[in-house]
């Protein structure tokens, strides 16, 4: 029998598979680390979920509606901002695409999945607004890779993402709003 659990991401409700428990009390199919098993949503890979919340409408500077990504980290007292840093991304932080400019909403849309394959989650953030070869509101998603030391757009380069990237089908028009909503699907 196939669970599902209803999910709030960006404000829009969604209903995603839950994975079926053993008597174990460990997901099945999950790898075990220590005696916790691995989390989906673990950006520096210690085995405790993490938090990625959109603040598409955020200031960058004097840009309106740039829009930012907060990240607060998990641990054995729950989620904190200082056992692990928090962590604040746009697209001004050093080795993040593209440019923070006015109603691009980065992380509008957020979706963390191990896109690489290395066991730590990463993070893809929809920037739907985002202008692409001067068409207004092409949009794009930006992939930030975690690591041992949480998302890092140093340690794996970050990637971006729109229907004018090569091998990606269709073609960037204006108000495409590519990336408006994302999804890791397993």
């Amino acid at each position: 029998m196939r669970r599902w659990a209803v999910v709030l991401v960006a404000g829009a409700m969604a209903l995603v598979p839950v994975r079926s428990v053993g008597a174990s009390g460990h997901a099945r199919g999950s790898t075990i680390r220590g005696n916790r098993p691995s989390v989906r949503m673990d950006f520096n890979g210690d085995g405790f979920a993490d938090l990625a919340i959109g603040v598409p409408n955020e200031a960058v500077g004097t840009v309106t509606n740039a829009g930012a990504v907060n990240v607060i980290y998990g641990s054995t007292g729950g989620l904190s901002a200082t056992a692990t840093p928090d962590q604040f991304w746009t697209q001004n932080t050093p080795n993040v695409a593209g440019v923070a400019d006015v109603d691009d909403a980065f992380g509008k849309a957020l979706a963390a999945g191990d896109f690489n394959g290395d066991g730590v989650a990463d993070l893809a953030i929809g920037v739907p607004f985002e202008d692409i070869a001067g068409l207004d509101g092409a949009g794009a998603v930006n992939v930030i890779y975690g690591s041992a030391g949480g998302l890092s757009a140093t340690a794996t380069p970050d990637q971006f993402w729109s229907q004018d990237s090569a091998n990606v089908n269709d073609a960037c028009e204006f108000d495409d709003e590519f990336g408006a909503a994302v999804a890791a699907v397993a």
